[in-house]
């Protein structure tokens, strides 16, 4: 018989857990459900703008009542990656600019821009 999720026990769990940004492999690792059951689940609780998940991009997810840091998201959209220098120097004020947009390094061949509710 499959699991009953309920979606204040997952969020629950998600939080002790400390995964704030999840792919539904990951979801299904945690909660011990099918790949299919994970994706429906994340899906049904992520079409409305009070439901239990946000989707940052096709196999993404995070918690709308717990947003990670923007730092976090933009490492999780495009990985692997690290945050670039600039936008480093500025969070720490160790430039006077301030820079608005967080800017990713990787070696992926095809870059690109994710804009998403967050930012």
């Amino acid at each position: 018989m499959p699991k009953k999720l309920k979606p204040l026990l997952v969020q629950q769990t998600l939080l002790k857990q400390h995964l704030q940004a999840f792919s539904p492999q990951e979801f299904k690792r945690v909660f011990d459900v099918s790949v299919s059951a994970a994706q429906w689940f994340l899906h049904q609780h992520s079409q409305n703008a009070d439901d239990l998940f946000m989707k940052l991009k096709n196999g993404l997810y995070i918690l709308r009542t717990h947003l990670p840091s923007e730092y976090l998201v933009a490492n999780k959209l495009l990985s692997p990656s690290y945050v670039s220098l600039e936008t480093a120097l500025s969070h720490y004020s160790i430039i006077p600019e301030v820079v608005y947009t967080i800017t990713s390094v990787t070696t992926k061949t095809h870059p690109g821009k994710f804009a998403h509710p967050l930012g």
